[in-house]
């Protein structure tokens, strides 16, 4: 995901987020 564009990672992040397959809480633990 480091190599991927921002706008790519944060689409997938965003479709994650949207199907409930990630938590906002993990999203920003992994974010940092």
């Amino acid at each position: 995901a480091a190599l991927a564009p921002e706008g790519v990672e944060g689409a997938i992040i965003g479709k994650a987020l949207y199907t409930g397959a990630l938590t906002l809480p993990a999203a920003l633990a992994a974010a940092h």
